[in-house]
């Protein structure tokens, strides 16, 4: 809500109501509050903005949104994540408020849920903050935080993929020295010592292990393993299978697939099919690889979107759902602001986005915040053009695509 820094002399003498909770950094960034009251759902890193913030896990019979107290001695901004429908922004002037007034009875709810909230505890550490994990070693960096569940959790990148770890979980990584201060300095415990070692001796991913041999039920086909060789030999976690029909492009994607699966990489998967071949998925995942692919119709992804905005998607699913439902879907613009962290995205019949300013290329250009790994399938890339295969690799890996006239490919791990 850009008209917070424009009217805070009017937050400062008002209470109001704004229906979009994702707005309490402007909130909080134009006038300070003492007190910041989180009701169910994660507390965002805003906690530099607010002196005190306590956070309700329970719902509340209120609407869902951001609440300000202002005019009072020690002014409170409150946040409802889980509640009510959510209604029209409002401000009302001390001046103006009625004894009956909406606001003046969230106000009362405010204070009341204040005495019974828990308090909120500084993080230990900051974002951009270099950090090593307790139990193995490595070291990462954190990228964001919020607290949720009675402890703060960090997005860090391990892996090669984003996750969430909890505080007690992570130790500030050693500041670097010379050799003076390496010496002098507290020895490692044999865990780190040997999480170095590992890491050293694997620079880069088992190349020369293919997990997904022998552990689907399908025909051997020698050719449907180049792609999960290519991504192997080179570290990419992104590939364009552009196979003619028949040849077997699912069984591609779901051998990529099992490999992932078996390295620990794919929790999270999402599919993204035409309608008329969302079945087909699902059978095939099935029968050949094990994997039960969930469809998310209407319902399911209103669920989804209603799961990541409270921060409690599963850790594990294996989705499906129409490429035409979703690019319509209205949750996208939410989710354009908060991408979900996925492990894997799976696109078939992708040439079906190559057109920039349509629904669907939207919906690819999204998809690239989802998840870094990415496989994309079609039959036609060379009937298409040049043109429009360079905007398909473009979806796939715009840091290595970037210039539709000079395409170019990634380069070779060594």
């Amino acid at each position: 809500m850009s008209s917070f820094a424009r009217e805070a002399d009017v937050v400062r003498n008002s209470f109001g109501y704004h229906p979009n909770p994702k707005d309490l950094a402007a909130l909080l960034g134009t006038v300070r509050f003492p007190r910041l009251l989180v009701v169910g759902g994660s507390v965002p890193d805003v906690v530099d903005l607010a002196e005190g913030v306590r956070v309700l896990s329970s719902d509340v019979d209120l609407p869902r949104g951001l609440y300000w107290f202002g005019g009072l001695e020690v002014p409170i901004a409150m946040v409802v994540h889980v509640g009510g429908e959510t209604a029209t922004g409002v401000a009302v002037p001390l001046a103006d408020l009625g004894d009956d007034d909406p606001v003046r009875n969230a106000w009362d709810w405010a204070e009341d849920l204040w005495e019974a909230a828990d308090g909120v505890p500084a993080p230990a550490f900051r974002v951009g903050d270099g950090v090593v994990t307790r139990a193995d070693g490595k070291d990462t960096r954190v990228s964001g935080r919020k607290y949720l569940g009675g402890s703060w959790r960090y997005e860090v990148r391990l892996d090669a993929r984003t996750t969430h770890v909890v505080e007690a979980a992570l130790e500030h990584a050693p500041t670097a020295g010379g050799p003076i201060d390496w010496v002098r300095s507290e020895p490692a415990t044999v865990e780190r010592f040997g999480a170095t070692l590992t890491r050293a001796k694997l620079h880069s991913a088992l190349t020369d292990t293919v997990f997904s041999f022998r552990a689907t039920r399908t025909l051997f086909r020698p050719y449907q393993f180049k792609p999960v060789l290519r991504l192997l030999q080179t570290g990419a976690t992104r590939v364009l299978i552009a196979d003619e029909v028949g040849l077997g492009k699912t069984i591609e994607a779901g051998l990529i697939w099992t490999e992932f699966e078996a390295r620990n990489a794919a929790a999270r998967v999402l599919v993204v099919a035409p309608s008329s071949l969302v079945g087909k998925w699902q059978r095939e995942m099935d029968e050949r690889f094990g994997f039960e692919l969930t469809e998310l119709d209407t319902a399911g992804l209103r669920r989804f979107l209603e799961q990541h905005s409270q921060d409690r998607l599963p850790r594990r699913f294996q989705y499906v759902t129409s490429l035409e439902r979703l690019r319509k879907w209205d949750g996208l613009t939410e989710l354009a602001e908060s991408p979900p962290q996925l492990d894997l995205v799976v696109v078939d019949e992708a040439h079906q986005m190559r057109n920039p300013g349509t629904r669907s290329h939207a919906l690819g250009e999204l998809l690239g915040e989802w998840a870094d790994a990415r496989v994309f399938l079609t039959a036609t890339p060379v009937n298409l053009g040049e043109d429009d295969l360079s905007s398909m690799l473009e979806l796939l890996a715009p840091e290595d695509f970037d210039d539709p006239a000079r395409p170019r490919a990634a380069p070779r791990a060594q």
